[in-house]
Order: structure tokens, then C-alpha cells, then sequence
């Protein structure tokens, strides 16, 4: 029976995939940090308040919220890939788009509404999943490094957007950020992103390895489970 490799060899074998999940999980997170530059310029323009302008973070997590457990699944059956190149095309695109506001809050909340459903593409079950998928031994740093991408978006998005809408203005700000991200993310998501359950779906199934055997709980035993319930009441709280 084969050993399982050490720690040293899953980074040898697979060091990246951690670093483009990070850069991939930076853009499920560009509402989040990207919106504070524009809050003054949509106040002056359109008069809205600070709640109203900011309102589209909640819809963005209500549907995850509502929609989370349903994209889990599909991430199970489709392998991280595909979802994760959808994601970081739609993602992005749908921030674009926030540069086309026309001055109704009805329409604000629409394009934020798109922007939700997208970004569903791009939660952390996405990235991790892959993770996971490639690292044992050392799968808490990997997972550390992948969701630290976040701090990515939160340092950089903030003084690009500040910095567009000072020489140009708020919408060109949306629309540059947006394509950006998508001109960076997408070509590396294309060449280094892939999970094991993504070479087994495309593998020859004459060739094809067997799924590794995971030890754990099984769904029934997982909701059975009082950890299962604190791990979630943590991460309701802490997206709350």
C-alpha cells in the first residue's frame, strides 16, 4: 500500500495551487472591500444614503446564504474547476456592470442581485475543496494560504479604486477594476486550477484512478453531530 506523501512533497508536487486559489478567492471578495471608495462619489451623484448604497452587501449575503448549500453540491458534481472559471469571469464582470448604474435604487439593487448569484461561483468551497483535494499532511496551511487571498483584495482594491475615481471617475473605476481582476485571474485559474476531482472527470475511463477513500462522518452522521452544528453557529456568526 502506497504511503500518503509527507507534508514537503504535497508542496513540492502541488506549492501553486494554494497561491492562484488565494488570487482566485481575492475576487469573492471585491464587493466586500471595494465598495468603501465608492460610497462619497454615489452620495454626490445620486444623492443616496450610506444604508441604501450599502444594502447590496446583504443581498449578497442572503444569497449566499440561501443558495450556499445548493452550490456546495454542484462544486461536488461539476469538480472546482469549472465552477471556479465561471466565477472568476462572471464575478468580476457583474462588478463591471455596477459602473452602468442609472440613478434608481431599483436598478442598484438589481445589478447587485446579479452580481449575488454570481459570486456564488466563487465561495470558499470552491477553492478549499480543490485544496483539499492535493494536500494531507499539510492541509491547514494550505487552506491558510488559499483563504488569505482575501487580504489581496482588501489592500489593493481600495487604493486602485480610489485612484480611478480621482483621475476619472466612479464608473470607469468599477468597470477598470472588474476587467482587471478577470485580465489577471482568469488566464492563471485556466492554466494552474485543478483538483483532483478534476483530472478523474477528464481522465480516459479506462485509465481513471479511484476516488481516494476519505475517513470521516458520513452526511447522516455529520448532522447528527454536535460539531457539526457548532462549526456552523461559528460561521453564521462570524459572516454575520
Amino acid at each position: 500500500m502506497k504511503a500518503q506523501p509527507g507534508a514537503k512533497e504535497e508542496w513540492r508536487k502541488y506549492w501553486y495551487l494554494p497561491l492562484v486559489a488565494g488570487l482566485g478567492y481575492s475576487t469573492a471578495v471585491m464587493h466586500t472591500y471595494g465598495l468603501g471608495p465608492f460610497i462619497a462619489p454615489l452620495q454626490q451623484e445620486f444623492g443616496w444614503s450610506r444604508a441604501s448604497i450599502s444594502f447590496g452587501l446583504t443581498i449578497v449575503g442572503l444569497t449566499g446564504a440561501c443558495l450556499g448549500i445548493p452550490m456546495g453540491l454542484l462544486v461536488d458534481r461539476l469538480g472546482p474547476r469549472r465552477i471556479a472559471l465561471t466565477g472568476v469571469v462572471l464575478g468580476p464582470a457583474t462588478i463591471a456592470l455596477l459602473g452602468t448604474a442609472t440613478g434608481t435604487l431599483a436598478n442598484w439593487y438589481a445589478l447587485w442581485a446579479l452580481l449575488a448569484v454570481c459570486n456564488l461561483a466563487l465561495q470558499a468551497t470552491v477553492w478549499t475543496s480543490a485544496v483539499a483535494s492535493r494536500f494531507e499532511a499539510s492541509r491547514g496551511m494550505a487552506f491558510a494560504v488559499s483563504l488569505s487571498g482575501a487580504a489581496i483584495s482588501a489592500v489593493l482594491l481600495p487604493a486602485i479604486a480610489t485612484a480611478v475615481i480621482i483621475a476619472y471617475d466612479w464608473r470607469t473605476a468599477f468597470i477598470t477594476i472588474g476587467l482587471l481582476w478577470m485580465a489577471v485571474v482568469f488566464p492563471l485559474m485556466f492554466l494552474f486550477f485543478r483538483g483532483a476531482q478534476d483530472e478523474r472527470r477528464t481522465a480516459d475511463p479506462a485509465t481513471r484512478k479511484p476516488a481516494a477513500v476519505l475517513t470521516g462522518a458520513t452526511v447522516g452522521e455529520a448532522l447528527r453531530s454536535a460539531a457539526f452544528y457548532q462549526i456552523m453557529l461559528a460561521a453564521l456568526l462570524f459572516t454575520f
